[in-house]
């Protein structure tokens, strides 16, 4: 961690970064929504990206715990799929399992293509994990909050194929 800046508990930037770089990247993120149980998540969402326009954002990211793939939601995905610039899932623990949906239903009704990815944008290498794998054996929890091994090797490799700093977003 010498010569490094800590952003959050999850992003590690050399601290030279600013001064070599000197980014502009704007993000909107947004996390915990869950329009499945707080009454007014079409508002939230709807002021949200409205804000993300006026403030001419990079991307926006949604960090999990969203909307489950029922009918019901349908007009709260349209307005975060109508978004025109760049937008971003990660997988949270109440956006399937919990509520009887399985990973691949949520992901398709969201458009997302794949469960963990990268991408580089500012300068800057992202990576999206998803922290809903199984747990290991010996754990009795509610609910599954855990990278499992698959996971792991792709992030090793996907770290190692980097040059750029990373910030990794997970939902748990």
């Amino acid at each position: 961690l010498k010569n490094s800046i800590i952003l959050s508990s999850s992003a590690l930037l050399p601290t030279d970064f600013f001064q070599k770089n000197k980014p502009n990247l704007k993000v909107g993120i947004i996390a915990d929504v869950h329009q499945d149980i707080i009454f007014d998540g079409t508002k939230r969402i709807k002021k949200f990206l409205k804000d993300a326009n006026k403030f001419n954002v990079d991307f926006v990211i949604q960090l999990g715990d969203f909307a489950l793939p029922r009918k019901v939601n349908q007009k709260f995905i349209n307005t975060w799929n109508n978004y025109k610039g760049k937008k971003y899932h990660v997988l949270g623990n109440h956006d399937m399992v919990d509520f009887g949906f399985k990973k691949d239903q949520t992901m398709n009704w969201w458009g997302m293509k794949k469960r963990y990815y990268s991408f580089d944008k500012g300068g800057i290498h992202f990576i999206i994990l998803d922290g809903n794998d199984k747990n290991p054996g010996d754990w009795k929890e509610y609910y599954y909050r855990y990278i499992g091994n698959e996971q792991k090797n792709w992030l090793e490799n996907d770290l190692r194929n980097t040059n750029l700093p990373v910030i990794i977003f997970s939902h748990q």
